[in-house]
């Protein structure tokens, strides 16, 4: 058996694994969160290829996880629960089920929760000049709570999204995951201007995707940010007073918008209506 550890905020995972495949498709998914250097974990994962063809295998400690083929299921599997165990007792700052891009030396956050739209936001928005940083999670450390650190992957995307987001890509579609559970695109393929930071927020959007309604942008309160940030908050359980402070800080401290859109070239309008109404500030 062979080692790969994940890790983000402080925390690890340790997946073993025994064959090439299985090695290259963990590598697929985790290559930006590599980190060998590690004593402890928060869990061991065993991950193997069958005896039959096309068949592999996820254990923890509490016995099977998985059994198929290396597709997108298999991937959702692995991410949930390594995402789940690098928060469960994780208790050092706040983590956040959003987005993140960064523009002229900050970080957007795109906060949201499943199915909101986030990860086809974040794809658009990195295929159209925006350096990409995650899909999925970010970590604000309680030491310095004006520092992202995001949980960088390949950006999963669900079976709407897929194919407007694969048209902006013009070549290397090939090693782009698909099959009939979504898809996962490396960021790369995207912008490949991409480098490991850890920038300050400047900006708060969240993305709302509803069919047949006209695209709009809309200014949120203070109040409203501190609501919705709470409800994407991964790891509030683990915080005194679940995080409020913190997150009600950071909702007074920057500026917040809804993006309401049912289509990218809509979408696309209104993120040109926003950073002209921010330039004009």
């Amino acid at each position: 058996m062979q080692i790969f550890g994940v890790g983000f905020a402080g925390r690890h995972v340790k997946i073993c694994y025994d064959s090439d495949d299985v090695a290259a498709f963990i590598d697929f998914l985790f290559s930006d969160l590599s980190s060998q250097l590690f004593e402890e974990y928060e869990l061991e994962l065993t991950f193997v290829r069958r005896s039959e063809p096309n068949t592999y295998a996820i254990f923890s400690t509490k016995g099977l996880l998985f059994e198929g083929t290396l597709g997108v299921k298999a991937a959702a599997v692995l991410y949930d629960v390594v995402i789940f165990n690098l928060l469960n007792y994780n208790n050092i700052g706040i983590a956040l089920h959003a987005g993140a891009i960064s523009y002229q030396g900050k970080f957007i956050l795109l906060p949201g929760e499943s199915g909101a739209g986030k990860s086809s936001a974040v794809a658009w928005l990195t295929a159209h000049g925006f350096s990409y940083a995650t899909d999925e999670l970010v970590f604000l450390h309680e030491c310095d709570l004006s520092r992202v650190v995001s949980f960088t992957r390949p950006i999963c995307l669900k079976h709407g999204s897929v194919e407007p987001i694969i048209a902006e890509i013009t070549g290397h579609k090939h090693t782009i995951l698909k099959d009939e559970w979504g898809a996962i695109v490396p960021h790369r393929l995207l912008n490949a201007d991409y480098a490991v930071s850890s920038l300050s927020p400047g900006l708060i959007v969240f993305p709302t995707y509803k069919s047949d309604i006209p695209a709009r942008l809309e200014k949120l309160s203070g109040a409203q940010v501190s609501t919705r940030l709470m409800a994407c908050c991964a790891n509030a359980r683990n915080l005194k007073g679940h995080g409020f402070r913190e997150i009600v800080n950071m909702a007074r401290s920057l500026p917040a918008y809804q993006i309401t859109y049912s289509n990218f070239n809509e979408f696309g309008k209104v993120v040109e209506d926003l950073f002209s109404t921010l330039g004009r500030k």
